[in-house]
């Protein structure tokens, strides 16, 4: 049976750094012209939970009347444009090439769970040739509003490539891609970096950790979960 070691892109693969809190209030504001008071969003939340809590106004008041598939356009039209501009800047993480080529050796499968649009990462791959790397890349678009920590985001790459859950691993660098595994039922490797410490992923068990300053320990660890080493 293939094993599959699933990847997050944003701080795991490359550097990429979104001005988040940016493109969350750019979408505030389109849907505050769109007639949603402002009162009730705050760009603390994410920018799917902005846009429940503005069908939810609509919902219990009747007002305003929106066409939500172009508005879901408009918001996605917002957050591509923060994307490509994070994408001109973004680079690989030091040490992930020797990563992909120890895993490809070991005939290892691998895909991409992002956030991201799906062209978006696939661009950012080419631009760095990592693109080879991986038998699949899932971003966003692939799974509309079921994506990551949503189990059904790493499912759905598990399906397309007809890999068991025991023979899959995740790897990422934040406590949502964790969280996700743990929904999967399958090992995962988080990334230890200034942002998100070891104290953040002591909640999951069955994970391993490696210091984001510490890739050349990386490939044995992912073998290691996936039973290979």
């Amino acid at each position: 049976m293939p094993k599959l070691a699933i990847f997050d892109m944003d701080g795991t693969l490359v550097t990429f750094s979104i001005d988040a809190k940016g493109a969350r209030a750019d979408v505030i504001d389109h849907l505050v012209a769109l007639g949603i008071p402002r009162e009730i969003l705050q760009v603390k939340n994410s920018i799917l939970d902005l846009k429940v809590l503005a069908k939810q106004h609509v919902a219990a008041t009747g007002e305003p009347k929106i066409d939500w598939e172009q508005a879901g356009a408009d918001v996605l039209a917002i957050i591509d444009g923060y994307e490509q501009a994070a994408a001109e800047v973004s680079q690989p993480i030091d040490g992930v090439q020797d990563v992909l080529s120890e895993l490809e050796q070991s005939r290892i499968l691998m895909a991409v769970c992002t956030l991201n649009s799906t062209s978006n990462a696939t661009a950012i791959f080419r631009k760095f040739s990592l693109d080879r790397y991986f038998a699949l890349v899932a971003g966003r678009d692939m799974v509309g509003d079921r994506r990551k920590p949503n189990p059904a985001h790493g499912l759905f790459i598990l399906d397309k490539l007809g890999v068991q859950p025991a023979d899959a691993c995740m790897i990422g660098d934040h406590p949502s891609d964790m969280e996700m595994a743990g929904g999967m039922g399958i090992k995962g490797v988080g990334i230890v970096n200034e942002r998100h410490p070891e104290a953040d992923f002591e909640r999951f068990e069955g994970i391993r950790l490696v210091s984001d300053k510490d890739y050349s320990s990386l490939a044995s660890v992912i073998k290691e979960q996936l039973e290979l080493a």
